[in-house]
């Protein structure tokens, strides 16, 4: 899977996408324990399947950002 050219690029958009829709909110523990558990590195396999497999069908990009992060 890492063949693909914008599999890190995925990857970045993945995290600007977690920054984005829930920021840090330093105190709040809910907000905290989200973040830590969406920035694990195995919590992106599907997210990174589906700009994949949205790259292997021409979707664009913003079609698919919140599917990704849903995922």
């Amino acid at each position: 899977m890492t063949n693909s050219p914008n599999f890190f690029a995925y990857q970045e958009r993945l995290v600007s996408l977690i920054d984005h829709y829930l920021p840090e909110a330093p105190g709040n523990r809910l907000v905290e324990a989200m973040r830590y558990a969406l920035k694990a590195g195995g919590k992106r396999l599907r997210p990174l399947m589906t700009y994949l497999t949205g790259e292997a069908l021409s979707v664009p990009l913003e079609m698919l950002d919140h599917c990704a992060f849903a995922m």
